[in-house]
């Protein structure tokens, strides 16, 4: 096992510095306000009339 401290005064002698990856960047924003559909009929399933209220 090679310590930090000789890869970092090798990588010096050498010219070589290391590289870090991007840092993470988050590219969905959840509001969850739209997390659900609109209730267009206001849960009233039951009209007592057919046809009156139809789910897809």
């Amino acid at each position: 096992m090679i310590s930090r401290n000789t890869v970092t005064t090798t990588m010096k002698r050498l010219g070589l510095a290391g590289i870090c990856p991007k840092k993470w960047k988050t590219t969905t924003i959840i509001d969850h306000t739209d997390a659900y559909p609109v209730d267009a009929v206001k849960r009233t399933w039951d009209t007592g009339a057919l046809n009156q209220v139809w789910v897809g």
